[in-house]
This record gives C-alpha cells, sequence and structure tokens, in this order.
C-alpha cells in the first residue's frame, strides 16, 4: 500500500460519539491556538459528512466521488449548503458553521500571527450562538468563557448535536402501503 493510500485510508477511518471525548481531550490539550481552531473545525465538518452520508440513499458507497478532490460536496461551503438544502441544518446551525468556517480558515491562512485574542477571532467567536447540548451544557454555561473556550465549545456541541442527528436518520418498512417499501425517517432539523 502506498504513503497516500495508507494516509487516505486512515484520515476516512468512521467517527462516531465513542471518540468525540478523546478528540476534545487533544483539542484542550493543544497550546497552540491555530491547531486547536483548525482541530475543532474538522470535528465538525467530519460530524457533517457522516450526518450527509445518512441522509443520501448511496451517500456510503459514493463518498469519494461526493466528498474528495473535486467532488460536489468537497468543501466545508459545499457541505453547509446540501446540509441546509436537505433540511438537517436551520439558520441558526447554518450561520454558526460558516461562521466556523471562517474562523478556522483565517487561522490556517493568515500570514500574521493570530489568537483567540486577536479582537476580529474574538468577535466571530462572540457571534457564534450556543446550540442546544443534551450533553454537556446549557447556554449559560458558555457565556462566560474566554473566545477559545466558546468556540471549542460551540464546535464541540454542534458536532454532537449532528451526530445525534445522524443517528436518528434511518427507514422504516410501510408494508401497508407497499410491501417491502421503505421510506427514509429522519430528525427534525438543528435549529
Amino acid at each position: 500500500m502506498s504513503v497516500s493510500s495508507a494516509l487516505r485510508k486512515l484520515r476516512l477511518r468512521g467517527t462516531s460519539l465513542e471518540y468525540l471525548e478523546e478528540f476534545y481531550k487533544q483539542i484542550n490539550a493543544e497550546e497552540n491556538d491555530r491547531g486547536a481552531a483548525i482541530l475543532s473545525a474538522v470535528t465538525v465538518e467530519t460530524m457533517l459528512i457522516n450526518t450527509i452520508v445518512r441522509r443520501l440513499p448511496n451517500g456510503a458507497a459514493m463518498y469519494g466521488q461526493i466528498f474528495e478532490n473535486q467532488g460536489p460536496l468537497a468543501t466545508f461551503d459545499d457541505k453547509i449548503v446540501i446540509a441546509q438544502a436537505l433540511g438537517i441544518i436551520g439558520p441558526e446551525t447554518k450561520n454558526n458553521l460558516n461562521t466556523i468556517k471562517h474562523i478556522r480558515n483565517t487561522f490556517a491562512h493568515a500570514g500574521i500571527p493570530i489568537t483567540f485574542s486577536t479582537r476580529e477571532i474574538a468577535d466571530a467567536c462572540g457571534a457564534l450562538t450556543v446550540p442546544p447540548n443534551p450533553r454537556r451544557f446549557s447556554n449559560e454555561d458558555l457565556v462566560l468563557f474566554t473566545p477559545r473556550q466558546r468556540y471549542t465549545g460551540i464546535c464541540e456541541a454542534t458536532a454532537v448535536n449532528l451526530q445525534i442527528y445522524a443517528i436518528g436518520c434511518g427507514y422504516v418498512r410501510i408494508e401497508l402501503v407497499r410491501p417491502g417499501a421503505m421510506i427514509p425517517m429522519t430528525p427534525a432539523p438543528l435549529p
């Protein structure tokens, strides 16, 4: 197996709730703000991919064609647009995802030293809306946090909510209407 094939295989290993806790331990241990910002956004984007795959009838089988290289959902922005079109996310989550994407891109591409204390970054973190999260915290818990803690916490809450949404997707038999027929069942969109 070539080096690039081995790395691709590692990159494509499935993410689940069991890995999130360890992933966030790594993020919290990361002293570099750039690293923490990028890792947090990767978690959100990965969970967004998982959720979209669960909604597309052949999503898993066509993963490479859809999400990699020049696929129609290769960019974070493409994934946000299709998630809204599929009814996975509402306007609040869409705004958060776009802000997370812009913060990540700024950390990844800024040619000057920046941190979560940089005014523009701190303002962007302040613009994020705390999503409902039954697993860990309430809106009041994030109000007093630093911009970094707010960003990573909202990324974590969003990732968990996306994974919970994905778990809720499935198919139900409708034998009464048509024998053997299956219809998709999806949870309500994230706000």
